[in-house]
């Protein structure tokens, strides 16, 4: 698995999330944290009886990031930087044996052979 990244460093958008804490999940029932979701998060609903808030708490967990709750239940990780949450992902990419590519635009893709 190849990871393409425009940006020079992997996720920027995760390090403005939660004035810049990244809010990770919400710790409430299915329907509280749908109800958050700005529209109509109905639709979330077969995604998340894949995996779901909870699941996404114990990875982060398992994957040595203690989170916090705060109001509303809204998840933190305690150290409150988004970039605990990043370097989390980003090792867990390389431990999967996944490779990234930073600084890097797709323009196009294009399909060779018949595979």
């Amino acid at each position: 698995t190849l990871l393409i990244e425009k940006n020079k460093r992997l996720g920027k958008k995760l390090a403005g999330t939660g004035g810049g804490r990244c809010n990770v999940t919400n710790n409430g029932n299915l329907d509280e944290l749908l109800t958050g979701i700005p529209g109509n998060g109905r639709f979330l609903y077969s995604v998340f009886s894949q995996f779901d808030n909870h699941d996404i708490i114990n990875f982060f967990q398992d994957n040595g990031v203690t989170l916090k709750e705060e109001d509303h239940g809204r998840m933190f990780p305690t150290t409150d930087k988004s970039r605990t949450i990043i370097n989390a992902l980003e090792n867990k990419i390389k431990e999967l044996g996944g490779q990234i590519m930073t600084d890097t635009e797709v323009v196009s893709v294009k399909k060779i052979g018949d595979s």
